[in-house]
């Protein structure tokens, strides 16, 4: 039975990020509410067994503002509705915690350190994540990592 990982970024130019088994991976840039449906529909239709993680963020720059702040939950909210209109099963991943998985170099800023480590782990890394602004299917990509190290472990446990 293939497992897939779908991350996401729920960011304002959030990003969804499927990870097989099999090391396939295949992203969705945030547009709306209706083409986001859509990918994760037939993203989940293809596979039996899914574990689904959506970004709970910690804590946002000060210079987001009210409107920043409000943007982002408004989209949590949306990736919710979307998930559970769907019926499927998935859990929040603090900040915090995805971001072990990002080996840290040097002080250089989060989202960079993101790029680096998605690009390093894609064979074909620079064919999805070559610009800058990519840091949204990075940090996807990151998170269902995450939920991949996290399964392992889990049946590691069980063994």
């Amino acid at each position: 039975m293939q497992t897939a990982f779908i991350g996401i970024d729920p960011g304002g130019s959030g990003a969804a990020c499927l990870l097989t088994d099999s090391r396939g991976v295949k992203f969705h840039d945030w547009s709306n509410v209706y083409a986001a449906r859509e990918a994760i529909s037939i993203w989940t239709s293809d596979h039996s067994d899914i574990r689904i993680g959506l970004e709970e963020p910690a804590h946002l720059p000060h210079r987001s503002g009210f409107y920043g702040v409000k943007g982002l939950w408004r989209n949590v909210g949306q990736w919710e509705g979307i998930l559970s209109g769907l019926g499927l099963d998935w859990s929040f991943v603090p900040t915090k915690v995805w971001r072990r998985v990002v080996p840290k170099r040097g002080k250089k800023n989060v989202k960079v350190s993101s790029l680096e480590f998605a690009r390093s782990i894609l064979p074909d890394g620079q064919r999805h994540i070559y610009l800058k602004k990519h840091h949204n299917r990075a940090e996807a990509l990151c998170i269902a990592v995450y939920l991949r190290e996290f399964e392992k472990l889990r049946r590691r446990r069980i063994q």
